[in-house]
């Protein structure tokens, strides 16, 4: 109950203060300047706030605002890659963490990317006898950041529809030196030299392929390196590949790797190429066969082995055919040589992109898609080898026979 200032009416109100003093103004007026002054905004504050709830508009799930790195862990248990290259994504992602801090995917920048392998290329360790750190190089940089970008994408921890990586390029860097460093493809002599060695024709033992005996080897560096010649892939991928990627449509044998797209090296490396009839008439299958009773349909091809290192630094030195523009990946020119010269007159070019996921200009949009079976028979029956295969002899089944008490069991193996 309040009286009004001259006594003659008293105004009676039930309920809170706050109602009471919204059916008397005066009583308003006198609670407002018994609160004193009302204190000034803060609007660099307020845009902060509002910037700060823009940055995770679009983003559905709480997972999307956690820091990238949080993630790290299960990206590399996602990939299974070789130590090797998992030593070299970590470098890459640790660099990449110093610039863009504790932040979620969702606002990874271009001007992240750009400053990562801008730094990479500043400060990088360069091969032996050069001065820079060479594009290719910095290409495997990159590929490390598309490949968990990609990941990201694909596990939805990413806004929809968004690149941070388009138009990421290397540092450009002396050409000159480039060119004394670019890889090529293996002379005729080189290849006849490969593919005559013990590894190929016979060696001492399974743990002495590189000298010469009467051992026919048919394991894992075997089927690598004549996938890799006889079928252009990279390292990377053959890598990847499981038991289950061995596919056949119309009586064709393929390595299908078109749903890889996550685990390859560029948009254009996921394809299937038919296995050719005398990698198959050599035991290929068998060798299969074998890789599925050791981890079934989802374990590894080929398992985990520095190849690249093998072959580098011991093979194809042991050979005398190892120079600084001659490596693992020139199986690869030679065999894009080959496609190129079988097939010239058969549009080369959409043979090269399908056939090897790589394509110069805008043959890109005009030649995407998987080898239809029409072109795979045409491969098949027109393609020949970068060299001869003939060779090579399917390695005949061993029997060992080991000793189980008085008894012994045969073991059979290929």
């Amino acid at each position: 109950m309040r009286t009004t200032p001259d006594a003659e009416m008293t105004i009676i109100v039930d309920g809170p203060p706050d109602l009471a003093a919204a059916h008397d103004p005066e009583a308003k007026a006198v609670a407002a300047i018994d609160a004193g002054p009302m204190p000034a905004f803060d609007i660099d504050a307020i845009a902060d706030a509002i910037a700060d709830r823009q940055r995770y508009v679009g983003l559905k799930h709480p997972r999307q605002r956690e820091p990238w790195t949080t993630f790290l862990d299960q990206f590399f248990e996602a990939k299974k890659l070789t130590p090797s290259s998992a030593h070299d994504y970590r470098l890459a992602y640790q660099q990449l963490a110093q610039i863009t801090g504790t932040i979620p995917f969702a606002e990874l920048e271009t001007g992240h990317f750009s400053l990562a392998v801008a730094a990479f290329a500043a400060s990088g360790k360069a091969r032996a006898g050069r001065k820079a750190v060479a594009k290719a190089t910095q290409l495997k940089r990159i590929s490390a950041y598309k490949s968990i970008m990609a990941w990201a994408k694909a596990m939805s921890l990413n806004r929809e529809g968004r690149d941070a990586l388009q138009g990421i390029t290397p540092q450009n860097v002396d050409r000159r030196e480039g060119r004394s460093y670019k890889r090529r493809a293996f002379s005729q002599a080189e290849l006849s030299t490969l593919i005559s060695a013990p590894i190929f024709i016979g060696a001492f033992s399974e743990d002495r392929l590189l000298r010469p005996g009467r051992f026919l080897y048919r394991g894992p560096r075997f089927w690598f390196l004549l996938l890799a010649l006889c079928g252009g892939w990279r390292k990377s991928e053959l890598e990847v590949a499981e038991v289950r990627d061995v596919t056949s449509e119309a009586e064709i044998h393929f390595l299908d790797l078109h749903h890889r797209a996550i685990d390859l090296k560029t948009d254009f490396s996921p394809r299937r190429v038919p296995l050719l009839p005398k990698v198959m008439e050599l035991g290929f299958l068998d060798y299969v066969e074998e890789r599925r009773r050791e981890g079934g349909e989802e374990g590894r091809l080929f398992p985990v082995f520095d190849h690249s290192k093998w072959v580098n630094d011991s093979f194809l030195k042991k050979l005398g055919i190892k120079e600084r523009t001659t490596c693992l990946h020139s199986l690869r020119h030679n065999f894009v040589q080959s496609v190129d010269r079988c097939f010239l007159d058969r549009a080369s070019d959409r043979f090269r992109f399908r056939l090897t996921g790589h394509v110069e200009g805008d043959a890109r949009s005009r030649y995407e898609g998987l080898l239809s079976i029409e072109d795979a028979q045409t491969f098949i029956e027109g393609f020949k080898p970068p060299t001869s295969l003939d060779h090579l002899v399917r390695a005949p089944k061993r029997i060992r026979r080991r000793p189980t008490g008085r008894r012994s069991s045969v073991a059979v193996s290929v």
